[in-house]
């Protein structure tokens, strides 16, 4: 959690505040692992131009680690204290600019390791495995090792400047506006879920404080306060403190315990310098650099922290406030992460950003050994049967399993899913009636996971007037959804609708590939995917007449496995008249639904935050009241 803030004389502004406890190698055993190096990285103008120095914590033994004649600025510890990213404006084999760049903490190995000129304030996230900087007025994120394409996470039209990571890695404020106007955003560390925190506010600065909450400079009249500290929301903004008292959000703390303030300032010598602040230094200002040159930008790797108990944040005012221990920290395991399903992984993080617990990957059977209060599991039907010795071997230990997508009967276990009968009913009722209850339909009830033949010919017993006069059920290619929609369609004249339960993309794609005029298309349904979006919107584009319907499969279940879990740990009792499925052991999430008047906004989502599938969460509210009982 770092704090980029430059100089103003006679105003003290707060610089790279990390969390740290620096201790000496010798308070450890040689079983224990050794302090990294605790020491200063900031950027001075002693040389004639800026260069990055590192020194001692007590400012002793200052040393140029970049030793170059352009201009090097706005160091970033890793967490682990080995690199250094800073901003430089040296000469590279392309056409020049200034870019991030990487180093090992003694000056060697400098790489170039973003493509955005003009770039400035490097973050590095508290989890080392991302970077963020400021680009043409927006906010970018790559890896760290350089691998990957940079992303541009704001993409605005507003100025977009010194990001900071949040102190999980799970969030990213910064400040947004425009004519020397900044107003404090947050968003997910993907870009998502961007929430504006402040409102003509013209903010300095603003960092994470050690507790989750927001620190930052701004004149807050209403909340008599300059030095403002705030919920991670945006409520109850109050008043930081003066001197000294700032070390209760954002701390540096020494040897020997003692928190305090590290800010870079122009006190009373007419340059600015890297300061300590306490109200136990008799001094109050203590003076660590001691040079006529400018020194700004101090900052400190995060895993300095070691020793230094955070504290949670008061919870008391959350809608998921557990009635329990708010001192206690819970981990959770994430088991059985895919890639091509990263919206789960996404909005399990979500969820554990939300609730202030650790959130780990990992195997079921390395969670277990890990000790961890609860594990989601992301899994499906076809492979939950392989996993029955690992669920039972940590429900015995008392570690409850959240199952996605899955059932199994297994006591300690849950499953959090989408009701599957309910899922094809709505869309296939939406046919129905969008036909006007009669006429001829055709159906492709498929099985790449879930067929609906019941659920089928229950709805159609209260249609009499309608025919069905084509349906293909089973095992089926999918290859063949294309052609033969063409085939219904041109077989049978009077055809109203066809409804496909997977697939749908292609049955539209077979109709325009063979020609067939919008005018003539059957009444059909979408899927809520990128794919099946993507296909409405072209065919609305050139028919607008087109209308469609999407139920979606499943929405939101590790999000709502981790409140679900957290609840459960936290002493509320689960409702076991809403446990239902094959087990009596599944929990199902309420069923969002896309139509014409809100399928924009949703490819929308999609596209901008480069997910697949369409995915509503249900809020912590809704969770409780749904799935337990408060005692």
């Amino acid at each position: 959690m770092k704090n980029r803030f430059q100089s103003i004389p006679f105003k003290i502004i707060f610089a790279t505040i990390v969390f740290i406890f620096c201790v000496s190698a010798t308070g450890f055993s040689a079983s224990e692992t050794p302090p990294i190096p605790c020491r200063i990285a900031f950027e001075t103008d002693r040389d004639g131009n800026r260069e990055i120095y590192v020194m001692e914590p007590d400012g002793s033994n200052p040393v140029n680690r970049t030793n170059n004649p352009a201009d090097d600025m706005q160091p970033s510890w890793s967490p682990d204290g080995t690199r250094i990213a800073f901003v430089s404006n040296r000469e590279t084999d392309g056409e020049g600019g200034q870019f991030v760049y990487v180093m090992d903490s003694e000056g060697e190995n400098v790489r170039q390791l973003n493509t955005e000129n003009e770039s400035t304030w490097p973050d590095w996230s508290p989890d080392g495995r991302m970077i963020t900087y400021t680009a043409f007025g927006d906010i970018y994120a790559v890896n760290a090792d350089g691998s990957g394409e940079a992303v541009n996470l704001t993409n605005s039209p507003e100025e977009d400047q010194r990001s900071n990571w949040s102190p999980d890695s799970q969030k990213i404020l910064w400040l947004s506006g425009n004519n020397g106007r900044y107003d404090i955003f947050t968003m997910n560390a993907d870009g998502s879920k961007k929430k504006q925190l402040t409102k003509n506010a013209a903010v300095n600065d603003a960092v994470w404080s050690i507790d989750g909450r927001i620190f930052g400079h701004w004149d807050s009249k209403e909340n008599g306060c300059f030095n403002c500290i705030m919920n991670a929301d945006g409520t109850n903004i109050t008043n930081a403190g003066g001197k000294g008292d700032i070390a209760n959000y954002v701390p540096f703390v020494t040897a020997d315990g003692q928190r305090i303030e590290l800010i870079a300032g122009d006190y009373s010598n007419g340059n600015n310098e890297i300061l300590l602040v306490s109200p136990t230094f008799p001094e109050v200002f203590r003076n660590i650099s001691q040079n006529k040159a400018n020194d700004i930008n101090p900052d400190w790797p995060v895993m300095c922290l070691s020793g230094l108990q955070r504290e949670m944040p008061d919870k008391s005012t959350d809608p998921a406030t557990k009635p329990g221990d708010l001192t206690k920290k819970m981990t959770f395991g994430y088991a059985g992460d895919r890639g091509m399903q990263k919206e789960r992984a996404r909005d399990m993080q979500i969820a554990c950003d939300e609730l202030g617990i650790e959130c780990v990957y990992g195997e079921m059977p390395e969670l277990v050994n890990k000790g961890v209060d609860a594990i989601i599991q992301n899994t499906d039907k076809n492979s939950v049967n392989g996993l029955q010795d690992d669920i039972v071997n940590a429900t015995e230990k008392g570690i409850p399993v959240f199952l996605l997508d899955a059932e199994t009967k297994i006591d300690g276990s849950y499953s959090v899913t989408v009701d599957y009968n309910l899922w094809a009913k709505t869309s296939f009722e939406w046919m129905l009636e969008k036909i006007g209850g009669k006429g001829e339909i055709a159906y492709f009830d498929l099985d790449p996971v879930y067929r609906f033949p019941e659920t089928i010919k229950d709805l159609l017993s209260h249609y009499p007037d309608i025919t069905v006069v084509e349906f293909r059920d089973g095992d089926y290619p999918s290859e063949k959804v294309k052609p033969e929609t063409s085939d219904f369609v041109n077989m049978y004249p009077d055809l109203k609708a066809i409804w496909t339960s997977y697939f749908n993309f292609q049955a539209m794609d077979g109709l325009k590939f063979n020609g067939i005029p919008y005018e003539k298309w059957p009444v059909m349904v979408c899927e809520a995917n990128r794919d099946g979006l993507l296909t409405w919107q072209k065919v609305q584009a050139e028919y607008p007449k087109f209308d469609c319907f999407a139920s979606v499969n499943p929405p939101g279940i590790a999000y709502a496995a981790i409140y679900a879990a957290y609840y459960l740990k936290s002493g509320y009792q689960l409702d076991e008249t809403v446990l239902g499925g094959e087990f009596g052991r599944t929990l199902y999430v309420d069923l969002p639904v896309v139509t014409n008047e809100n399928f924009r906004e949703e490819l929308d989502e999609m596209v901008k935050n480069d997910t697949h599938v369409v995915d509503e969460l249900m809020t912590p509210e809704e969770i409780k009241a749904k799935w337990f009982i408060e005692k």
